[in-house]
C-alpha cells in the first residue's frame, strides 16, 4: 500500500501535468505536427530521382506533408516552389511565435534578428546602386520585416537610419556602436561587420545572445 507521501507525490505530479498540458498542449501539439511534416531521408532519395519539377511537385502533393496546393500550371519555375515553401514556412514560424510563452517567444523573436538586419543592409547596397525601392523590399526576407523598414529608403545617413528606421526596432541597440559610419558602399561591409560583432550596449555577439538565451530555455522544464 502507498504511503501517504508517495500518494501526495503523485498527485502532485499529475496536477502538474495537467496544468502543464493546458498551458502548453496546443503549442506541443502544433509542434509535434511540424516536426512530422518534415521530409526524411526515403522522401529525399524520392525526390532526388525525379527528373521534371512536376515530378517533385506531383510527389509532394501526395504526401501529407503537402502545402503546395495551390501551385499550379502558371508556375513553372523552381523559384515560384521555393518561394511557396518559404512562405509557408514564415506562416508556420510566426503561428509558434503567436502561441509561444516565455522565455521561447524570446528566443524566436532573436532568430528573427538577423533576417532584419541582412534586409536592412540589402536595402542599403540596393539604393547605393540605384535599384527601385519597392522591387528592394520585395527581395527581403520575410522573416526580417518590420514596419519601419519601407522608410529605409529616405536615410541618407546613419543618424537619420537609426532615427526614422531603427530606434523602435530591437534592431536599435545593435546599431549603437555605428553612429559614426558613413552610409556609402565601402562602408556597409564594416556596418555589417560592426553590428555583428558589437551587439549590444554589453557587447555580446548577436548570435551568443541566442545561444545564450537557448541555453536557458533548455532548463525551463528539464527532461
Amino acid at each position: 500500500m502507498a504511503t501517504i507521501s508517495e500518494m501526495s507525490t503523485s498527485y502532485e505530479s499529475s496536477f502538474q501535468d495537467m496544468f502543464l498540458n493546458l498551458k502548453y498542449g496546443f503549442l506541443d501539439g502544433k509542434l509535434r505536427g511540424y516536426v512530422g511534416d518534415l521530409l526524411d531521408d526515403a522522401d529525399y532519395v524520392i525526390l532526388a530521382e525525379c527528373e521534371t519539377l512536376d515530378d517533385v511537385v506531383s510527389y509532394l502533393s501526395a504526401t501529407e506533408r503537402s502545402k503546395i496546393s495551390n501551385y499550379g500550371a502558371t508556375h513553372s519555375h523552381p523559384s515560384a516552389l521555393v518561394e511557396m515553401c518559404l512562405k509557408s514556412f514564415v506562416s508556420d514560424f510566426n503561428t509558434l511565435r503567436s502561441l509561444a510563452p516565455e522565455p521561447l517567444l524570446t528566443f524566436l523573436n532573436y532568430l528573427t534578428y538577423g533576417y532584419m538586419i541582412d534586409n536592412v543592409l540589402l536595402i542599403l547596397v540596393g539604393i547605393l546602386h540605384g535599384r527601385d525601392a519597392q522591387e528592394l523590399i520585395e527581395k527581403c526576407h520575410p522573416l526580417g520585416m518590420f514596419d519601419s523598414i519601407v522608410t529605409l529608403p529616405v536615410a541618407t545617413n546613419m543618424p537619420d537610419l537609426y532615427k526614422l528606421v531603427l530606434v523602435d526596432t530591437p534592431l536599435a541597440s545593435y546599431f549603437d556602436d555605428c553612429m559614426t559610419i558613413n552610409l556609402d558602399e565601402l562602408n556597409i561591409e564594416l556596418l555589417r561587420n560592426t553590428v555583428y560583432k558589437v551587439g549590444t550596449s554589453n557587447t555580446k555577439l548577436l548570435w551568443f545572445e541566442v545561444k545564450e538565451h537557448f541555453v536557458k530555455l533548455r532548463w525551463v522544464r528539464p527532461t
